[in-house]
C-alpha cells in the first residue's frame, strides 16, 4: 500500500512540474487570431456529468487550421479545475461571444497547443491542493 502512495505522490507532483513549465511556456508562445464557438453540452466524461456551455476556438497557424477548448495552456478540458471554473455559463456568457475574435497564444513547437490566456498556475495549484487532500483521504483509509 504504500509503495502505491508514493507512486502517485511522484506522479502528481510530476504532473505538477510539468504544468508549471507548460504555464511559464505559454509566455513565449506565438500569437494569433482565432474565432470563438459556444455551444451547450450535456455529457458524461468518465463518472462526472458536464452540463453548461462548451467554450471552443478556430485558429490559422502556419496556413493549417486548429481547434482547440483551453483556455489555460496547462489546464485540459478533462480536468476537474477546468469543468468547475470554465465550463460554466457565467464564464463563459461573461468572457466570450460567439463568433468574437480573440488573440490565440500557440506553443509555435505544437501548434496544437494552444490558449486563450498566458499562464493558470493559480489553477493548476487548486487542482494540486485537490489531488492531495484526495491522496491524503486515500492514506487515512488504509491504515
Amino acid at each position: 500500500m504504500e509503495f502505491i502512495s508514493i507512486f502517485i505522490s511522484i506522479a502528481l507532483f510530476g504532473l505538477t512540474i510539468r504544468a508549471l513549465k507548460m504555464t511559464t511556456a505559454s509566455f513565449t508562445w506565438s500569437k494569433t487570431k482565432g474565432v470563438i464557438g459556444i455551444g451547450p453540452i450535456d455529457e458524461y466524461r468518465g463518472y462526472i456529468r458536464v452540463k453548461g456551455e462548451q467554450l471552443a476556438y478556430a485558429y490559422n497557424y502556419d496556413d493549417k487550421e486548429y481547434f482547440s477548448k483551453r483556455v489555460f495552456a496547462p489546464i485540459s478540458d478533462n480536468l476537474f479545475v477546468y469543468l468547475v471554473f470554465f465550463n460554466s455559463n457565467n464564464f463563459v456568457n461573461q468572457n466570450y461571444e460567439h463568433g468574437q475574435v480573440v488573440d490565440v497564444f500557440v506553443n509555435p513547437k505544437n501548434p496544437t497547443q494552444s490558449c486563450l490566456k498566458q499562464g493558470g498556475s493559480k489553477y493548476v495549484l487548486i487542482e494540486l491542493s485537490i489531488w492531495c487532500v484526495v491522496l491524503l483521504l486515500l492514506l487515512a483509509s488504509w491504515q
